[in-house]
């Protein structure tokens, strides 16, 4: 997954995702990485953004 995530092909992200969670049902990231994933499959990141999520607040 990671690399299909560090070349921004989202929809072969979501489709590891995908197989990861009926692998892996109760994983806790696992629907936290695919909301990030369908946020940029919505809107993609700038072409300078660099793989890291930064928070801007809690």
């Amino acid at each position: 997954m990671t690399e299909a995530y560090a070349h921004r092909d989202w929809p072969a992200t979501m489709a590891i995702l995908d197989n990861f969670k009926t692998t892996y049902p109760y994983d806790p990231l696992a629907p936290v990485i695919a909301q990030r994933v369908g946020g940029f499959i919505e809107a993609p990141p700038s072409a300078e953004w660099d793989g890291v999520t930064r928070f801007d607040s809690k």
